[in-house]
Formats: C-alpha cells, sequence, structure tokens
C-alpha cells in the first residue's frame, strides 16, 4: 500500500525495503496492483513492475496486461522489461533436413500473437530451417511503434533492435517511429541503432522516401543518417542498385521530395569518403556508381538531376535556407567546374553567416586548390565577419595544398599573422617540408608568454574606464559568441562566461588578452591529423572505441574514425586566440567588459 503514497519519500523507502527483503509473500500484492489502475498509481504499477521483475516472478501474462495501461509511462516500462526476453527467445535457429520432419517435430505457426515456430526455406541450398519462437511477445514493440505516446514509441524502437528481421516486417515499424517522431532526434537515434539488418535498411529507406511527402522535410537528418548507413553496410554494386529504386521518383516540379534526395546523396557520399574510397582529384561520387550494372547510366542521370536541382536551391531567391544547406553539402562533392561559381556566389556580406560558412567548407572539400586561392583574394578577406574568417581560416588548415595557400596569403599581407591563432598554426610550423616549416616560423614570429604579459600590462587603464554593457553585447556577438556562452547566448566552446561577472575587470582583461595564463581543465585543445591528409584542430568533445570527435569555433563538430587517424597529440597553448586586442578599440574592449560583468 505504502507504494501508492502521495510522498515520494515514503513510495521510496517502501520500494528499497521490498528490494532488499525479497519476500515472495509480497508477489501476490504487487500483480494485483499492476493490474488494477483505478486504484494503484503510475508510480506504484511502475514500482511494482520493477519489483516483480527483480523477484523473478513477472510472469508473460503480467507483461501482457501493462502493454494496454492507459498510462503511457507504465507501457515505456513494460517495453523495457520485454526486450531482454524477446533478444533470448528468439535467437535460436535450427536446421531440419526437410519440410516433413520439420513439420513432424515441431508445431508451425505464422501466428505473431503466440509462441510457435516458423518455417523458412534457404532458395539457394534448399535446407529447411525453422526459427524457434519461445517469445509470445513478438508482437508488442510493432504495435507499440504506432504508440499515442513520443517515449513509448521510442522504447518501442530500441526493443525494435532485439527482434530478427526472418520474423517481421521490421522497417515497417521503424517507419511508424520515425513519422510519428517527425523532427524527434532521439527517435531517429533509437531507429538507426535497431537498424543491424541491411535490408530492413534499404527497406526503410524505400518506405520513408517513396511515402506521404508532409512529413518528409522533417525527417530529413534521418534520410541522411540512412545514406551513411546505405553505404556502410553494402557493397557499390547494391548501393547502385537502391539509388535506382529511390529516384525514378524525381520530379522537377516535387521540391521537398528532391530536397530530401540530395539529404540522402549527401549522405552516401559523405560515407564514401569516410570509408577512403575515393581516387585522389576525382569527386567523391565518382565512386558510388557501381559502372559494371546495366541501369548505372540510368542512375547517374538522375545523380546529375539532383546536382542541377541543389544548383538551382542555391540560386534561388525562393529556397528557404534549410533547403539550400542541404544542397550546399551535396554540392561539396562535385568539383569546382560544376560547384564553384554557385557556391562562391553564397560568400558575400548579403548572405546570412550560416550559408556563408557552410559555402566555405563546401568549396574547401572541392578537389582543387584554386577554391584556398579566390578565399584569401584581398578584398574578399576583408568583407568577410568572424564567424565566416573563421570557417576560411579551418578551411584552409584542414588540407594540405591549401595551407601553403593560406601561407603564401600571410606572406603577402593579405592575412594578417594574427588573424591565424597560435594553436591553430601547427600545421604549418611542423610542416612535413623543411621549407615550408621555415617560411612559416619566418610569417608568424609567434609571441611568447612574456610578450603577451606586456601587452596586459599596456592595456591594465582599459579595466578602469567606463563601459557600456549595451555596446558590449555586441562585441560579444561579434567577437567572443563564435566560442562562448553568457546567460545562454553563443556555442558552447570554450568555458561559460555566464559566471565572470562577480571577477574582477582586471582578472577578465587578463583572460582575454592572454588566453594560455589558464586553461581550464576540459578545455584543452587538441590537433589531429588523418592519413588522408586533414589537420584539424580543437577541444575533444567526445572520445569512443571507435572514433573521436573535434569540437571547433561555432559549436561545429568532426568525427573521425580512428582507422583514419595518423596523429592526435594535445596542445600547450589554449584555442583561444591570441591579439584579440587587435580586433577592437580600447572602447569596444572596456564595453565588453561591462557586457561581461554585468553592468
Amino acid at each position: 500500500g505504502k507504494l501508492n503514497d502521495e510522498n515520494g519519500w515514503v513510495r521510496g523507502t517502501a520500494f528499497r525495503l521490498l528490494l532488499e527483503r525479497g519476500d515472495k509473500a509480497a508477489v501476490a500484492k504487487l500483480k494485483s496492483q499492476i493490474s488494477d489502475s483505478k486504484s494503484s498509481t503510475t508510480a506504484a504499477r511502475v514500482a511494482a513492475l520493477h519489483l516483480l521483475n527483480n523477484l523473478g516472478s513477472l510472469g508473460n501474462d503480467d507483461l501482457q496486461t501493462t502493454f494496454d495501461d492507459a498510462a503511457p509511462t507504465v507501457r515505456e516500462v513494460a517495453l523495457q522489461l520485454v526486450e531482454p526476453r524477446l533478444a533470448q527467445g528468439l535467437s535460436r535457429t535450427l536446421p531440419a533436413r526437410s519440410i516433413a520432419e520439420a513439420d513432424g517435430r515441431f508445431e508451425l505457426t505464422n501466428d505473431s500473437s503466440r509462441a510457435g515456430y516458423i518455417l523458412s526455406t534457404n532458395p539457394e541450398t534448399k535446407v529447411v530451417y525453422f526459427w524457434v519462437k519461445l517469445s509470445v511477445f513478438d508482437n508488442a514493440p510493432f504495435r507499440m511503434a504506432d504508440d499515442s505516446d513520443e517515449r513509448v514509441r521510442f522504447q518501442s524502437a530500441l526493443a525494435l533492435g532485439a527482434c530478427p528481421e526472418k520474423f517481421h516486417n521490421l522497417a515497417s515499424a521503424f517507419q511508424s517511429v520515425a513519422i510519428r517522431g517527425g523532427g524527434n532526434r532521439w527517435n531517429h537515434a533509437a531507429v538507426l541503432s535497431a537498424l543491424r539488418n541491411s535490408s530492413a535498411t534499404r527497406m526503410l529507406l524505400d518506405g520513408l522516401y517513396m511515402g506521404d511527402k508532409a512529413n518528409q522535410l522533417a525527417l530529413k537528418p534521418m534520410f541522411y543518417e540512412l545514406g551513411k548507413q546505405l553505404v556502410a553496410t553494402h557493397q557499390p554494386r547494391i548501393v547502385t542498385q537502391a539509388l535506382r529504386g529511390l529516384f525514378p521518383t524525381f520530379r522537377v516540379e516535387e521540391t521537398e521530395r528532391n530536397e530530401v534526395g540530395m539529404a540522402i546523396l549527401a549522405g552516401v557520399a559523405s560515407a564514401v569518403k569516410a570509408k577512403g574510397l575515393t581516387k585522389a582529384g576525382q569527386p567523391v561520387l565518382h565512386e558510388v556508381i557501381w559502372t559494371q550494372a546495366p541501369y548505372s547510366y540510368a542512375v547517374q542521370r538522375e545523380v546529375t538531376n539532383l546536382f542541377n536541382e541543389a544548383l538551382a536551391f542555391v540560386q534561388s531567391k525562393k529556397s528557404t535556407q534549410s533547403a539550400k544547406l542541404t544542397a550546399i553539402e551535396l554540392l561539396a562533392y562535385t568539383d569546382l567546374a560544376t560547384a564553384g561559381p554557385a557556391l562562391q556566389s553564397l560568400i558575400s556580406p548579403q548572405t546570412p553567416n550560416e550559408l556563408q560558412v557552410a559555402a566555405v567548407r563546401a568549396l574547401s572539400q572541392l578537389p582543387d586548390a584554386q577554391a584556398g586561392e579566390w578565399l584569401v583574394a584581398r578584398e574578399r578577406w576583408r568583407s568577410y565577419t568572424p564567424p565566416v574568417r573563421d570557417a576560411v581560416l579551418n578551411a584552409l588548415l584542414a588540407r594540405a595544398p591549401l595551407q601553403l595557400v593560406l601561407l603564401d596569403a600571410v606572406e603577402r599581407g593579405v592575412v594578417q599573422p594574427w588573424a591565424v591563432p597560435a594553436n591553430r598554426r601547427g600545421a604549418l610550423l611542423k610542416h612535413k617540408d623543411a621549407a615550408v616549416a621555415a617560411r612559416a616560423a619566418k610569417a608568424f614570429q609567434p609571441q611568447g608568454a612574456a610578450d603577451r604579459m606586456k601587452v596586459y600590462e599596456e592595456y591594465k587603464p582599459v579595466a578602469a574606464l567606463p563601459g557600456n554593457g549595451t555596446n558590449g553585447h555586441a562585441v560579444f556577438t561579434k567577437t567572443c559568441a563564435a566560442c562562448h556562452q553568457f546567460a545562454g547566448e553563443g556555442a558552447r566552446v570554450g568555458p561559460d562566461l555566464t559566471g565572470v561577472r562577480n571577477q574582477p575587470a582586471e582578472a577578465i582583461l587578463l583572460h582575454i588578452l592572454v588566453p594560455d595564463a589558464e586553461i581550464y581543465p576540459g578545455f584543452t585543445a587538441y590537433e589531429i591529423e588523418t592519413k588522408d591528409g586533414r589537420t584539424l584542430t580543437g577541444l575533444l568533445a567526445s572520445d569512443t572505441p571507435t572514433s573521436v570527435t573535434l569540437r571547433a569555433a561555432q559549436g561545429v563538430e568532426e568525427t573521425i574514425l580512428r582507422a583514419n587517424l595518423a596523429k592526435l597529440t594535445s596542445s600547450s597553448t589554449s584555442l583561444m586566440p591570441n591579439e584579440l586586442e587587435k580586433t577592437m578599440t580600447r572602447q569596444e574592449l572596456a564595453d565588453l567588459l561591462a557586457f561581461l560583468r554585468g553592468m
């Protein structure tokens, strides 16, 4: 009865005592609670389910009852508890020499609502297999994939990962979860994590792309991931077959479907590049199409149509920003002749920063160093806003051919040495070519800590200047928001600055002018060299057994497979650039201090 108490402490204590004692005498009362939704609370039924499961007394009939419980939380917990039973009950596969033998030994059924056995024959070997269905719950996660509650649908997708495709059409259930979830990224992640079988990936992709287009744009990130997964689980021949099935539906007037098609193709191209399947100097998508297939020409034609549509999206004033971003990402996998003019047209002060940054990244990925030379043309460099300038630096420092373009621009005085932060000069200062490293050392002539302290002493009077917090907000947005948050505004790269308002103005000024004076734990910069010749710098946002993720300015993250790592080193310098005083006047610096101190 105490599990129904209104007081949370009482309920928690009752649960703990029942769990510790493990008294089987409580089983009957616990079972009565999970079946009585009128007199027992949702919290009590959830607690009873966990206690019965822990006591080993949660029967199949008990769980069947909870799948129809009016409370979504109870249905969600029921799915969590049934998942191990699904995995255990559907894992046994046994051979039989003939249908007669299998039929004589086992009860065969195709009824997914009850236990039994399903018969199948390998069409090539003619060997008969029967799969033992020990569980009566095969249908539960499929039925609940269309549940009215979002969390229940999410849990059903996770449970579906325990169900082999040979029993059910997984793709149909995954499709329900994805469509009902709309743009919910957690639902997308649950579905993608459960997609262990490659044919289920294709079937889900087909079902979502060919289905109702009303909700397709909300699913665009999922289409992109499915395109990546298609390459991860298939050879080029199968990828080409999959594209052949998708893209005959291409129609010039179907803008939404074409946008989704571009997302799929961009995901495919991204995975092809990540797997190292490309050839030097060639557009990535040259490696996507299996040219030995008799239908490869038709697939190439449809892919070309999507590229043309991407060019039209980029240049059209009617296209949404989201559509343009998708088109830009796809164009990054072509070449300079195809995509260069369209991408370059976006890099202007009249274009929103997000589109400019995306266009810069796309240009830098094209297999031609001429794009880098275009990015550092003198007048163009001077027109960049801080986020765009940072994107250009990231792009030029990432690839060896473009690093030389940047160094040449520094030597010619187009790019000021202070514009390249000290912690990001390593790719040039440690270049494999000794002559290039010598040129970089001469061009940058880095300042030491003592030099930065001299600058700090010189600027100390700024801390005493009266500042305007409103003007300082504008300075923060322009100079700091790309890497720091303040009161929820800005990107989460460096430390959150909300709490610095209690620090003295001189202490804040020291951190601005001498970033290396103190580097907070967890904010060490790392430099990565990849086997395909790229150099990346940022904070270590994620570190898993198979990959590492770096977070750079603007909060942009890039994940690198460990198999593609050539070198990973930590930096002794801060990710925050030196010489920020050169980007603002002394009064603007005083205004920034006033803003950070809440004045």
